[in-house]
């Protein structure tokens, strides 16, 4: 795990952008928006945690 608050969202973003593109691509072919609704509600939740409860839940960590 990234020790740093912006490590860990910048790893949740690169970790959402392959669903993302999945979800759009089955929102326009389906016409359902909930696949993209889906993505940004991970997005958001996952911010939440990685600013508010991670620092703090997890105190320094040894590298390595």
């Amino acid at each position: 795990m990234c020790p740093t608050v912006l490590g860990r969202l910048e790893t949740r973003v690169a970790t959402l952008i392959g669903p993302a593109l999945l979800g759009a691509l089955l929102s326009l072919v389906t016409a359902n928006p909930g696949y993209v609704v889906l993505i940004g509600v991970l997005l958001l939740m996952g911010t939440v945690i990685d600013t508010a409860f991670y620092p703090l839940m997890i105190k320094w960590q040894p590298p390595g």
